[in-house]
């Protein structure tokens, strides 16, 4: 603990005419499946209504002993609870064991409690604050009236923010209103759990799982992004505009293990926000929030004489809140109101890029412009790409004291962004602005929340919430082909329409009901509940709709030449290329989740927390079947995978099949903590429990969209094709003489058994208070992956052994090599194979399953007079077989870097991995001139290792994707000396200049030398992730003075802030440095050239061009608009409150 801080698509139906159909009726049992589904749903609803009889984290508790001053338990005495803000009063009396426990409170406070019992004098206690999710503890000893007055020990401590022995983090109004802020988004909070990573696109990593795998919850509503394409992990994310305003939270928590079976559906972390509430005292807002090219750094790269500024920009931010009382002590209000218009420059260092000795990448950028101005097609900008953003929030809350025993709440969240997001160019890809697209994205989400309290022991919670998102990404420019023109050293360059834009719509409706029933028995508190979650998701997704061309070099394009690759993709549904097109598939899913749980006060110092959670989850509809693949296709499959072919040793395609969607799967997690106040100030905690997560749909969306019937595509190698500029005349499969009836692209199947992403996590904690508020806390975190999923993609020839004793996908032919496709019907001429893609199956991983750990330590302070300390430093490390870190299933398979291939993926360092980590934020606050005026200084520094990345070759070596071999995922074999560098290597000519074999090695062996990770590989293959970026140092400022006006009901205030991303460098430009890697997470090191053939001996001809031995650490981020970034940024705010 770390406390403080469908059916299947019918042709005539336009896509959103489809929003209520939830059945499949081409499913024979499916109506009465559902009849009894909904037969559950609404008696679970009636008895939680009607019976009047804590996982979504939405409320507070609070616990204690009454005792007499001499130890004897006091039954039946009095507890007074009183909201002071809101004048709501709760009355509870203690238990024959003396004890008291109130549930479902509002967080934050303050709140008095009043405790009285006949014969003893009355005691009431003050200024007390509640986390959210928090259970504090307050112990009372009472003085007999008969006794003489004398000194008595009372007991209030801070409680656990989770179930007994759970980590996490809970961050108090204080600290979220002192932390420095730019991005002014969940992740400049999330910082604060030392367990947490933030990813370079601004997603969260929590305990080195995907960030994926996090359950995120605004007032108890699902508000991830449940389809997972957003990178942040929260619906718009792919705007890059954060969910809710942060101005209308209130109290923010994060979960890494939480014991209490109340919560799941996450592997990662439970991140729960809660938004503000109205007082009986009328309170608001209004603020702006300004950024320009006047409040950043320039350029931290190069010579400082060449240091330019970001072009001009303007980023403005307004906002309203206001809240208050329609009814004193009764019926509150909260709104909030934000719009949001920035613009975002992205400007990129010509002197980062690539060039080969002797070569200028303008030139070869001058010669595609004038060939694309013969197409009449403008690229835009490629120097600086802006990314524009506009988005309007809204938030309301409707608070209602029905009576002192039953509480509602009712809140709605609104958010409508707009972005024009583009790529900026990088140190090996040059982008244009007219390849970006427009993404506009709506979510509507709303939360009804009662609580009741039925007597002192029963009380419960009934949460019902709803979640609608709709996303339709367009493309910018012009309509135009996409092409990818290879170069040297891993460079290329890339123009046309975004080719994952052309056809692209996603609607997400999300609904759920959450019950939850207390008894206090005794010591024990027994709880009872239900968790029912109905998603219904459509997709449109037609990638490469436009056609997409890739060259190996960019003289093949410029004098009109065939492509190495031709992609296309189209609706076999109908001609409609774009939106509008028949080709969208609609699915549902349900998860209906039980479970119950004890939290037994074994004595005032342990306390255990044992539960069991179960979990049934369902795919409602079934995919259309392409009856082709299953009857033709598997067969020779099946013959395949049987037979002695080495590249099919560790393949599967198991029971998946066309048409089919897998079985209900039922997950049970059971749960243990503990927590031990094993001697003054010393607390031991613990636990160990399964955790079952959500799988982001868009994976098995996969199969509902991929069917082989649905939408066909080609992918061919080395096309005997020319550029065709219209992009609605693209070539047809028979101009490409392409013989199947139905050419399908890509089939995606799942397996009959596929199971969603389970750990189990365990965990031991230590928090050790000293003197005057100190305290200490450390936390050991392991978790080890129980259901994991991986990918197949059962689609390859027969292999040969290279001289590596690699398998690589080609057959030897003579003196040359070649790629013999599946004929899935020898019978009829020419290759009968219409998945030219790819068969990509997913399943769960049976062998070498990952696993994490966590090592976290902490010191925390607050100070009576302003002062607010916290030091953290955390190390973890995480192993996997597959990241999932892409929104496809081919792209999931594809961008896995290995050794064997990617069927043969080893677990290896996950993406997500943390490594070592030191943060530490202080905070002080001044008053002066008679309480008139107060400065807040506040610092937040963040030291951690850098990203891990893999060392590939720029093209395959194993020829895994159709015999593609312009692949950069293979991992690359570390030479040993000259001698073993002479087996493969070869002399090359750049720019009239030739490079022999040992010229190339005085370079390469220098690279290796100095690389920690190449030199301890010398003769052998390496890692996946073995290489780690530098380390970094930021240190954040935040600036704050406040300006008070009028006293009382009449008091107002000033603020001007200034934050301040980046501190360091600010200070310096050579501190403060972020590396990123030109190839997200891999880096091109030693070119691939092709195979020389001897007898039946394969021998990869390598060449090494990266003469200058620039390396992945050389680039910095200096976008300025990322988290993530080198240079120095400002933001100005100014608030009016009252």
């Amino acid at each position: 603990m770390f406390p403080i801080l469908t059916e299947s698509f019918k042709p005539e139906q336009t896509p959103l005419q489809k929003n209520d159909r939830f059945i499949d009726k081409n499913s024979p049992n499916q109506l009465n499946i559902m009849k009894n589904y909904y037969l559950l749903l609404v008696c679970l609803f009636l008895f939680a209504s009607q019976q009047l009889t804590h996982a979504q984290v939405t409320t507070s508790a609070i616990e204690g002993v009454v005792r007499s001053a001499t130890g004897e338990v006091l039954s039946g005495a009095s507890v007074k609870l009183t909201h002071l803000p809101t004048g709501t009063v709760v009355n509870s009396t203690t238990s024959s064991t003396g004890r008291y426990f109130i549930v479902n409170l509002q967080p934050g406070g303050p709140y008095t409690i009043e405790v009285s019992f006949v014969g003893y004098k009355a005691e009431t206690r003050s200024e007390v604050y509640l986390d959210l999710g928090e259970s504090a503890k307050s112990d009372f000893g009472l003085v007999s009236t008969m006794q003489e007055l004398k000194e008595v020990v009372v007991s209030s401590k801070k409680g656990s923010s989770f179930a007994a022995g759970g980590v996490g983090t809970s961050i108090a109004a204080e600290r979220f209103d002192n932390l420095p802020t730019v991005g002014r988004n969940l992740t400049d909070f999330v910082r604060l759990t030392p367990q947490a990573k933030t990813t370079f696109g601004g997603g969260i990593a929590i305990a080195g799982q995907n960030n994926r795998y996090n359950q995120i919850m605004f007032d108890g509503a699902v508000n991830n992004d449940v389809f997972g394409l957003s990178e942040s992990g929260t619906n718009g994310g792919q705007t890059g505009s954060s969910p809710i305003s942060i101005d209308a939270i209130e109290s923010f928590q994060v979960g890494v293990s939480p014991y209490d079976v109340s919560l799941g559906n996450f592997t990662g972390g439970s991140i729960n926000a809660i938004t503000k509430s109205g007082t009986n005292t009328t309170k608001g807002s209004a603020y702006w929030v300004m950024r320009n090219q006047d409040m950043a750094g320039r350029r931290p790269t190069g010579a400082i004489f060449d240091a330019t500024k970001l072009p001009d920009f303007q980023a403005n931010t307004f906002g309203v809140t206001v809240g208050g009382a329609l009814k004193k002590n009764k019926l509150f209000y909260f709104l909030s109101a934000e719009l949001q218009r920035d613009e975002r420059p992205q400007p990129f260092d010509p002197a980062t890029f690539r060039t080969p000795p002797g070569g200028s990448f303008r030139d070869s950028v001058n010669l595609i412009l004038q060939k694309l101005n013969g197409y009449g097609y403008d690229p835009g900008e490629y120097l600086d790409i802006p990314d524009l953003l506009e988005s309007n929030k809204l938030a309301a809350k409707i608070t209602w004291n029905i009576n002192n025993r039953h509480r509602l709440n009712i809140s709605y969240r609104y958010t409508n962004s707009e972005r024009s997001l583009t790529s900026p160019s990088t140190s090996t890809r040059i982008n244009f602005f007219n390849g970006g697209y427009l993404f506009p994205s709506t979510t509507h989400s709303g939360s009804l929340e009662l609580t009741s309290r039925f007597s002192n022991r029963l009380s419960n919670k009934l949460l019902v919430t709803f979640t609608n998102v709709l996303d339709d990404r367009d493309p910018l420019g012009k309509d135009f082909p996409r092409v990818t023109l290879n170069s040297v050293n891993g460079t290329s360059y890339v123009f046309g329409t975004e080719n994952f834009s052309t056809g692209n719509q996603l609607r997400q409706n999300n609904s759920a009901i959450f019950n939850e029933l207390r008894y206090l028995a005794g010591n024990h508190q027994i709880k009872a509940g239900i968790d029912i979650e109905l998603s219904n998701s459509y997709n449109l997704f037609v990638r490469d709709n436009y056609g997409t061309y890739t060259y190996n070099w960019v003289s093949d394009f410029l004098a009109d030449r065939r492509p190495a690759q031709y992609a296309r993709s189209f609706s076999l549904r109908d001609n409609i290329t774009g939106d509008g097109s028949a080709a969208g598939t609609e699915f549902n899913t349900l998860r209906a989740g039980f479970f119950i749980g004890d939290e037994w006060r074994v004595n005032d110092k342990f306390q255990i927390n044992l539960g069991l959670r179960g979990d049934n989850f369902e795919f409602l509809t079934t995919p259309n079947e392409d009856t082709y693949f299953n009857t033709m296709a598997l067969p020779v499959i099946n013959n395949m995978l049987q037979s002695n072919w080495a590249s099919a040793a560790n393949w599967t395609i198991g029971d998946a099949r066309s048409g089919q969607r897998p079985n209900p799967q039922f997950s049970v997690s059971p749960r243990l903590g503990f927590s031990w106040e094993a001697a003054k100030g010393l607390k031991i905690r613990g636990g160990i429990g399964a955790f079952t997560g959500r799988v982001p749909l868009v994976w098995p969306g996969g199969v509902y969209n991929n069917t082989g019937v649905n939408i066909g595509g080609v992918f061919l190698n080395n096309p005997n094709i020319t550029f065709r500029q219209d992009a609605f005349n693209q070539y047809k499969p028979t101009d490409l003489g392409v013989t199947v009836a139905s050419p399908s692209g890509q089939i995606d199947l799942i397996a009959k058994n596929f199971r969603l992403p389970k750990v189990l996590k365990s965990s031991l904690g230590f928090d050790k208070m000293f003197g005057k508020g100190w305290k200490w806390t450390t936390d050991l975190l392991y978790q080890q992956n129980i259901n994991e999923i991986v990918y197949y993609n059962v689609f390859a020839s027969p292999s040969t052994k290279n001289a590596l004793n690699q398998d690589v996908y080609l057959t030897i032919s003579g003196t040359s090599t070649v790629y013999n496709r599946l004929d899935f019907d020898p019978a009829t001429a020419g290759i009968q194979n219409p998945y030219s893609t790819g068969i990509f199956v997913i399943t769960n991983g049976k062998n070498n399953k990952g696993y994490s750990y966590n090592v976290t330590t902490a010191i925390d302070k607050s100070f009576s007079k302003g002062w607010s300390i916290n030091v953290n430093y955390g190390y973890g490390d995480s192993y996997t077989l597959f990241d999932g870190t892409s929104s496809q299933n081919n792209s999931q398979w594809r961008f896995v870097e290995s050794k064997n291939g990617r069927n043969n993926v080893a677990r290896s360092r996950s993406d997500f991995a943390q490594l070592h980590r030191v943060s530490a934020f202080v905070s002080k606050r001044f008053t002066y001139a008679q309480d008139r005026l107060a400065t807040t200084l506040s610092l937040f520094y963040n030291g951690q290792s850098g990203s891990p990345y893999s060392y590939v070759f720029s093209r395959s070596m194993i020829f895994d994707q159709n015999g593609a071999n312009g692949e950069t995922t293979d991992l690359i074999y570390v030479p040993k000396d000259l001698a073993d560098w002479s087996r493969f290597a070869e002399s090359y000519v750049a720019n009239g200049v030739t490079y022999t074999v040992a010229q190339q090695w005085d370079a390469l062996d220098r690279f290796i030398s100095n690389d920690k990770h190449l030199r301890n590989k010398r003769g052998e293959f390496a890692d996946r992730n073995g290489a780690i970026l530098p380390w970094s140092n930021v240190i954040d400022l935040k600036l704050q003075e406040d300006l008070m006006l009028g006293k009382g009901r009449y008091a107002h205030k000033v603020s001007v802030i200034f934050d301040m991303f980046n501190f360091t460098n600010f200070l310096s430009r050579n501190w403060g440095k972020v590396y990123v890697t030109p190839g997200v997470d891999a880096f091109s090191l030693i070119s691939m050239e092709g195979y020389r053939v001897t007898g039946n001996t394969l021998t990869p001809r390598f060449t090494y061009r990266n003469i200058n031995n620039s390396k992945a650490g050389d680039v910095l981020d200096i976008r300025g608009s990322n988290y993530l970034s080198t240079r120095w940024r400002g933001q100005l705010t100014v608030r009016y409150s009252f």
